[in-house]
């Protein structure tokens, strides 16, 4: 799950906690099983370094492609 660019913090950290003990519940938990989901909670933070990452990585493979934004 992702916010709005510049959602404040207190927001996401909110959200988080939320999600994470609504999957946490018992019959969350046995209907992702019986649909075969597989979750993986991360930390906000986690989740900032990874999207950080893919910015990153596709500038620099469009840079290398000659690609430029318009």
């Amino acid at each position: 799950m992702l916010a709005p660019a510049k959602t404040p913090r207190a927001i996401v950290n909110q959200l988080h906690r939320e999600v994470t003990r609504i999957f946490r519940l018992p019959d969350v938990q046995q209907r992702m099983t019986a649909i075969a989901a597989d979750v993986t909670l991360i930390a906000p933070e986690e989740v900032d370094r990874m999207v950080a990452g893919e910015v990153k990585l596709t500038a620099d493979l469009a840079r290398q492609a000659g690609i430029r934004a318009e």
